[in-house]
């Protein structure tokens, strides 16, 4: 799934706030009908930025947005560097337990440092930085056991007169997950009730019944008693 989540951009104001809100709900609801009516297991999120950006409205919806959908995986660019973050309820989570946050995008020549004091508590793993540049890319794979995700970093230096010099690269990070979210936090199903409890309620109900009916013909025959000496007392006396 490809979400916008940087709308109007470095603009500010109280239209700009509203329409904003308005984008947010509107992508979110997009993507909760997309999953839905999908079926998929897995709910993966691609987008320009992520948990780092000058908005602090966008970080926040973010990480609602992703716990309201079980959002698995969080893949975004924007921050030149490779971050690995987890949350669940604005809180740091282990892995598997909350929506894992991924920064891939030092590719190209731009290299960032890593922004210090802003999701420091939730990160799980960082590299990199402007000094280091060392190009990384990430890999996916989905198989019957689960996701994979694999960081890769140019194991060397290149020099970009030689292509070859950008052929060899090193694992630096890898997470791997079993159970998605959706089922990890799915509402609890009741288990339809045994032969014996079906028994044992259909017993009670038709005990219940007989209860009742026998009391009620109790009453009726104290009134039909009551009525017949009722009656027959005056011919007794004359």
């Amino acid at each position: 799934m490809i979400l916008n989540t940087e709308p109007y951009s470095g603009e500010q104001g109280a239209d700009v706030a509203a329409e904003k809100a308005a984008f947010y709900q509107m992508e979110k609801d997009y993507a909760k009908q997309a999953f839905e009516s999908s079926g998929c297991r897995w709910r993966v999120i691609v987008a320009h930025a992520g948990l780092i950006q000058d908005d602090p409205t966008a970080t926040a919806f973010l990480e609602s947005m992703c716990d309201e959908l079980n959002v698995d995986l969080y893949f975004n660019g924007h921050i030149h560097n490779y971050y690995r973050a987890c949350a669940r309820g604005g809180v740091a989570a282990e892995t598997g337990e909350g929506t894992t946050f991924i920064t891939t995008s030092p590719m190209g020549l731009k290299f960032d440092d890593f922004a210090v004091g802003v999701i420091d508590d939730l990160l799980q793993f960082q590299t990199g930085g402007s000094a280091d540049k060392r190009p990384y890319f990430t890999r996916l794979v989905a198989d019957d056991n689960g996701l994979i995700v694999t960081a890769y970093q140019l194991s060397e230096a290149g020099d970009l007169s030689k292509a070859s010099t950008f052929s060899s690269y090193s694992v630096i990070d890898t997470i791997t997950l079993t159970q998605s979210l959706s089922e990890r936090y799915a509402a609890p199903v009741s288990a339809p009730a045994s032969a014996e409890e079906q028994t044992a309620e259909t017993g009670f109900a038709w005990w219940k019944i007989a209860a009742i009916g026998g009391a009620v013909l109790l009453v009726v025959l104290a009134v039909v008693l009551i009525t017949k000496k009722r009656k027959a007392k005056p011919e007794n006396q004359g």
